[in-house]
Parts: C-alpha cells; sequence; structure tokens
C-alpha cells in the first residue's frame, strides 16, 4: 500500500473532490461576507482617518531593494517551519518525511487566504496530515498541528521578552516597556508552568482527571490523546529545539517588517516630524502585533493594521503603523501563493474543496472517538 495512503483504500482518497455536498462560490463567499466587511470597515475607517495612506506603500516601489530583502527573510521561514513540524510528527510517531511536512505546511500557508481566520489554513493541513496518518492516529495529527501553532505563538512571546532581558537600561527607562515586559515574562512564565503540570506524572496518573474526562464525549479517543500529549515530557530536547527554530522564525519575521519600514515614512505623533523606528523598542511590540494578525482575515487584514496602528501609536509614539502592516499583508499575500503548486500537484490530490475540510475532519474523528 502506498504510504500516502494511511490506512484509507485507493477509492477513498482518489475520490473526486466533488463528492458529497457542494460548496457553490456564492454559499462560500456569504459564509465570509462578515469578515470581509468587517476588514473593508477597519481598512476604510483608518483611509478616512488619514491613518492609513496607500500613496506611501506606493512609494516602495522606488525603494524595491528592502522588498527584496524581506523576501530573502521569509522564504527560508516555509522550511524551518515545516523542520519544525517534522521533529514533532517525530516526537507523537507520526508518519511524515521532511518533505510532506513542506507540502503540508506550503498548502496550509495558501488557504490562510482562503480561510476566514488568518490561521485557518491549519485546518486545510490538519486535513492533510489526519488523511495521512489514517485511521486510529487522526486525532493525534490534528493535535500535532494544534501544538505546532501553540509553539510558533509562544515563540513570540518568548523572542520579544528575550528582547526586554538584553535590552536592559533601554527597557529600564522606559515604563511602558517595562510593564510590558513584566506582562511577558508573566506569559511566558506562566505557559512552562502549564505546560509542566499538564504532563506531569501525578497528573496523568491522577484517577479524578481520569473520572472527569470520562463524562466528555470521545473519552476514550481524548485519554489517549492525553496521554501521547503527556509523553512529550520525555522529549525536552526536541522541544527545546522546536522553540529555537521558532525564535529564527520570528526573528526573519520581524527582520522582514524591519526591511519593509525602510521604504516607509514614519512620523513622531508629538511633532509631526519625520521619526525612525528605534530597533530595540520595535522589536518589543512586533510580534504582539503579529501575535493579533491571528485575529483578522487572510493573513491578518483589518485587525493587524489596526493592532499595528495602535501599538506603534502608543508605546513608539510614531504614525505609520497601519502603513507597515498592509505592506506586510500584501508582501506575505503574494508569497502564500507559492503553495498553489502544492495544492495542484499533491501526491493523489487527496484534498477537498474548503468547505468540506472542517466537516470531514469532525467526521472522522467523531468515528475514531466512537469506535475507542
Amino acid at each position: 500500500m502506498d504510504t500516502c495512503q494511511g490506512q484509507d483504500g485507493p477509492d477513498e482518497l482518489n475520490a473526486p473532490p466533488s463528492a458529497g455536498r457542494p460548496v457553490s462560490l456564492a454559499r462560500r463567499a456569504l459564509q465570509m461576507a462578515p469578515q470581509l466587511a468587517l476588514v473593508a470597515g477597519i481598512l476604510g475607517y483608518l483611509i478616512h482617518t488619514g491613518k492609513l495612506d496607500l500613496g506611501a506603500l506606493g512609494g516602495l516601489r522606488h525603494r524595491w531593494i528592502w522588498i527584496v530583502y524581506a523576501i530573502l527573510c521569509v522564504l527560508p521561514q516555509y522550511f524551518l517551519c515545516a523542520f519544525r513540524y517534522r521533529l514533532l510528527l517525530g516526537a507523537l510517531q507520526l508518519p511524515g518525511t521532511l518533505g510532506q511536512a513542506f507540502s503540508w505546511s506550503m498548502i496550509g500557508s495558501f488557504f490562510d487566504l482562503a480561510m476566514p481566520l488568518s490561521n485557518g489554513g491549519d485546518l486545510v493541513k490538519a486535513y492533510y496530515v489526519a488523511r495521512h496518518a489514517g485511521r486510529g492516529r487522526r486525532g493525534l495529527a490534528v493535535l500535532s498541528v494544534v501544538l505546532d501553532r501553540v509553539v510558533g505563538l509562544l515563540a513570540l512571546f518568548v523572542f520579544a521578552w528575550l528582547v526586554c532581558l538584553f535590552a536592559g537600561r533601554q527597557v529600564d527607562d522606559n515604563p511602558q516597556l517595562l510593564r510590558l515586559s513584566r506582562a511577558l515574562l508573566f506569559v511566558c512564565a506562566g505557559s512552562l508552568v502549564a505546560f509542566c503540570v499538564l504532563v506531569s506524572p501525578p497528573l496523568e496518573r491522577s484517577a479524578l482527571r481520569r473520572r472527569l474526562l470520562h463524562w466528555a464525549p470521545y473519552h476514550a479517543k481524548l485519554e489517549a490523546l492525553y496521554v501521547a500529549f503527556a509523553g512529550l515530557r520525555r522529549q525536552w530536547v526536541l522541544l527545546l529545539g522546536m522553540l529555537g527554530l521558532s525564535l529564527i522564525v520570528q526573528i526573519l519575521g520581524c527582520a522582514a517588517i524591519l526591511f519593509l519600514a525602510k521604504g516607509l515614512p514614519f512620523t513622531n505623533i508629538h511633532t509631526g516630524a519625520p521619526a525612525e523606528l528605534e530597533l530595540v523598542p520595535t522589536l518589543v511590540v512586533l510580534p504582539l502585533a503579529v501575535f493579533l494578525n491571528t485575529f483578522g482575515v487572510a493573513g491578518g487584514f483589518g485587525m493587524g493594521e489596526a493592532a499595528f496602528q495602535v501599538l506603534f501609536w502608543q508605546l513608539l509614539n510614531v504614525d505609520g503603523g497601519a502603513n507597515l502592516a498592509l505592506a506586510f499583508h500584501c508582501l506575505f499575500a503574494l508569497l502564500r501563493l507559492l503553495g498553489i503548486p502544492f495544492v495542484v500537484f499533491y501526491r493523489h490530490k487527496e484534498h477537498a474543496p474548503p468547505g468540506r475540510i472542517a466537516a470531514e475532519v469532525a467526521e472522522t474523528l467523531a468515528e475514531e472517538g466512537s469506535g475507542g
């Protein structure tokens, strides 16, 4: 049996994508209408109030070298994220080569543009990984995608806190950044403590935990997922490696944004004079702004512009954050199109229309839960 087929039969995998209830383009557009309306409202407000200057973005074409530098920083991120995910697959004893992990990551990146949320591509990625893992391991495959995303988001906060830690005096002299550094320390330390508690042997052996979990639907499946998750406590070196890769990804992402900033104007909110972004405060703020992109649409549009504008205004005392966010989103949207060949030529084309993916993931997990 071909390894790409997992434990499913060839007829199931090679069934036409249109099998099942089709989702029309009109219905899909209607489903995304509220999100698109929110994006349009936010961008319209920023343009109306002068916070978003499309003319400033046009000026980037005369400073194209900064766009090239930004692209050179973004491209390695795809491979690093795929390698990080491959490490996690190995820790969870799930099948998948580095090449497959790269394909799944590129497919998920492309569908970030088509799904209602910024990281909606993770749902598509989970579908591919679950189909490849086969029956009995699909729930674990979906969990792997969730854990991979959590590690990536946690790295944003760790990176921002490390900048505060090594900046020293520059943060201590800025009351706003000092408060922010303490909040970042709380998030990072709290996440570490929470993980240690969740994977601890006493909790894994706890009879009370098992009784509480027994009340949940598909409790046998959830218990198996928890045991697999708790087993990660034996993989500290691998987890630290994943976090290290995530930090490199965040460094490259922030470098790309800083290169784009070189081609855009910023003004001091107090004097109205042209202003330069200070490196240390900007490196603290950027990860937080990127995190808030999670609540945007198609890679962060809308919410991302608002987040950049507010954070730059409040913490950096500069105007122009929305321009930088829009340039960042447009560049990443174009690069996400690199995922198209992986969607079209992925082996056996075992993909379904986006409108069916969530339902199919839920159905397969329910089947395993009832069977367990």
